[in-house]
């Protein structure tokens, strides 16, 4: 064993025990710190309870492990997200480190009718732009709305039911505005990252461009608003830089504040 999971696994209680949890919509992901080789795996837990034991715990728990690539492959084949599946694991407060897998269909009725609540579809009506249906995966209201002759994905953060309001409310007064924003997005995106572009992003051969084709080039593929009025607007970049996503980011209050590439 490597001396960073046996770092990692001596956090946990010496004694294994046996658990049958419901997994919530996010799925096995995995973190690293820097100078770590192994990723952190985890998927949340919403609920468990000892096997052979009545007592159900509700919460936010997490199931987790060290990692490399593979098993964080099979972590995902073997523990599925939105479902009720009993382990062998060790624990340290909120968390379970996983052990293996003792059954992967377990009929807990308590459990079932935990899980079947969440995932029952949640729907937000805004008076304007109608019905958004909550993504657990990326904790937002989300919907396909019309923009400029074609479609975008509009997120909205998912917050307490005031303050959602609110975020409706900015997203109809930039969708009321999408002419205006449309343009100014694509000019602020080719402002800041131009240079970037022709200075490091050139394939062999190919010469500097424009702002005008690099503003021509581009396309708004979705939109997410959070507290503050803080938006994203989530770009095709129309390969300029190979197929990275261009993100422009800002609030109604200051404007548009950055461009970066991701992804």
């Amino acid at each position: 064993m490597s001396k960073e999971i046996k770092q990692f696994n001596d956090q946990f209680k010496e004694e294994a025990t046996e658990i049958t949890v419901v997994t919530d919509s996010s799925g096995f992901g995995g973190s690293r710190s820097q100078g770590e080789k192994l990723w952190t795996a985890s998927i949340g837990v919403t609920a468990w309870k000892p096997v052979g034991s009545e007592e159900i715990n509700k919460g936010k728990y997490a199931l987790v492990a060290k990692a490399d690539d593979k098993y964080l492959d099979k972590l995902r084949e073997q523990v599925k997200q939105d479902s009720i599946i009993s382990l062998k694991v060790k624990q340290k407060e909120n968390s379970f480190l996983f052990i293996e897998v003792i059954e992967t269909k377990s009929a807990e009725k308590e459990l079932e009718e935990i899980l079947a609540e969440q995932i029952k579809p949640i729907i937000y009506k805004d008076e304007v732009l109608g019905e958004f249906t909550f993504d657990r995966q990326i904790d937002q209201f989300t919907k396909i709305i019309k923009w400029l002759g074609g479609e975008v994905n509009l997120n909205v953060d998912n917050c307490e039911e005031e303050e959602l309001a609110d975020l409706f409310a900015a997203a109809n007064e930039i969708i009321k505005e999408k002419e205006a924003w449309d343009k100014k997005i694509k000019e602020f995106a080719a402002s800041e990252l131009l240079d970037l572009k022709n200075d490091n992003w050139l394939e062999e051969d190919e010469t500097e461009i424009t702002a005008t084709q690099f503003v021509e080039k581009i396309k708004i593929d979705s939109i997410s608003i959070s507290p503050e009025n803080e938006f994203g607007f989530y770009l095709n970049d129309g390969d300029i830089f190979w197929g990275h996503t261009i993100i422009v980011s800002g609030n109604l209050d200051e404007g548009l504040l950055d461009a970066e590439i991701a992804g």
